[in-house]
């Protein structure tokens, strides 16, 4: 039987029910040029000024869109927008 191209572990690093979920470090405008870390052909340099971490640690309210656009080729979006 050919080997699998990944590793199965006996554990997980994903939270059980009820615990918090893990809040990613995301990279932000002030770090990366935007072409860097979105797809999007305009992007609103103010989407990416917090990271994920911030957004949800800053005590405010916080919308996040986890988004795939038509085109397979390209990566996920991730947007935070700070209420």
């Amino acid at each position: 039987m050919p080997a699998a191209g990944f590793e199965v572990r006996a554990d997980t690093f994903a939270p059980a029910v009820g615990e918090p979920a893990l809040v990613p470090v995301t990279p932000t405008a002030s770090e990366f040029p935007l072409s860097e870390i979105t797809t999007d052909p305009e992007p609103d340099p103010a989407f990416y000024a917090l990271s994920l971490d911030e957004a949800i640690g800053n005590g405010r309210r916080t919308v996040i869109v986890f988004s795939v656009r038509l085109s397979a080729k390209q990566r996920p979006a991730v947007r935070c927008w700070t209420l």
